[in-house]
């Protein structure tokens, strides 16, 4: 219909807060057809842009790390590798698999690897910069891209610093675990 629009945009609350709304605009037209003027109406979308959005996490994250999944570090190490290329630095890949994680895991249970799970991600993003990117696989196996590499040798500065950092014991409720990582980069 001429002079018909719908479209999202953004509005904010008599308090305020933003939030998101889908708007549309209808003309309503006198006796001889001419727009006399318009009605619109709007649908409050919060609650279905807040579903939109978790379900992309869900999609593109590990649900018990909130690290990225192995879609989106692949989505992320095209990109990487696309701006190594314009940028002329080198990156690296570092696969990080747990000793003695199936070990934990049989003997104490879901609940004690699962923490012991989350606490390897937050000491590998304490290991590298923003701009790296730290990933679990699934299990114990975790995949670390760091980017932005002048010399070879500052990959393996930095394996040595996540291999320092996992080896460490781990305190998981009653348990102190000690479990240390193999890592391959490449």
């Amino acid at each position: 219909v001429d002079g018909y629009w719908t479209g999202e945009l953004e509005d904010r609350r008599v308090n305020g807060e933003r939030y998101p709304k889908l708007l549309s605009v209808y003309p309503v037209r006198d006796a001889r057809g001419v727009i006399a003027h318009y009605v619109h109406t709007f649908n409050d979308i919060s609650e279905r842009k807040a579903a939109e959005r978790k379900i992309h996490h869900l999609a593109h994250h590990d649900v018990l790390t909130g690290l990225p999944n192995r879609l989106s570090l692949q989505e992320r190490m095209e990109l990487a590798m696309a701006q190594a290329r314009r940028q002329g630095t080198l990156l690296a890949v570092m696969m990080i698999d747990m000793d003695n994680f199936k070990d934990i895991n049989d003997t104490l249970g879901h609940h004690v690897s699962d923490a012991l799970l989350v606490e390897v991600g937050r000491r590998l993003l304490g290991c590298v910069r923003e701009s790296d990117v730290v990933a679990r696989l699934g299990g114990d196996e975790f995949v670390v891209l760091v980017t932005g590499l002048s010399a070879v040798p500052t990959a393996a500065t930095v394996a040595d610093k996540i291999v320092s950092s996992l080896a460490s014991a781990y305190q998981v409720g009653e348990y102190r675990l000690h479990s240390t990582p193999s890592v391959g980069i490449g």
